[in-house]
This record gives structure tokens, sequence and C-alpha cells, in this order.
């Protein structure tokens, strides 16, 4: 959900203990594969971030890290919000 320039995720409560990652990417430029972890995220089945959608694209996605490091990339949810 948007509000103004805030952005609200949210997942099922199962899904607590997963990790929301980020990327950001320049509007001049593509996709990079460099995810860095949201702080507490595992702890909460929501997240609010504020962006600017002038600043280019912005990638969110919902991992089990216990999961990815045992290669099951099946399981990944990526959502891209860029262009909000």
């Amino acid at each position: 959900m948007v509000t103004g320039s805030t952005l609200q995720l949210s997942w099922p409560v199962n899904y607590v203990g997963w990790t929301v990652q980020v990327q950001t990417n320049a509007s001049s430029g593509g996709n990079r594969s460099d995810w860095s972890n949201v702080p507490g995220s595992t702890a909460t089945n929501q997240f609010f971030t504020s962006f600017d959608p002038t600043s280019g694209g912005v990638l969110f996605r919902l991992i089990n890290l216990s999961e990815a490091a045992n290669c099951d990339l099946s399981r990944r949810h990526r959502t891209n919000f860029d262009g909000l």
C-alpha cells in the first residue's frame, strides 16, 4: 500500500522469520545482483519505507535465507515497485 511517499509491504504471519531484501538502481542503470537485508525484517510481517519515484528503481523481495543457502530458489518471492 502506498500513502503519500510511504510504501507499506506486508505478508502472511507464517512468513515471519523470512528476510526482506532491497536493491536500489539508478534511473540510468539496470538491475544488479547485489541485495541488502532490511534490518529487523525477520521479526515482523510488515515493513514501511519512504520512497522517491524519481530516484530510480527499488526492488524488494521476501526470502527464506535458510532455504536460499540450500539453493532452493523456488520459494523466493519478488515484487518490483519500480515506478510507483
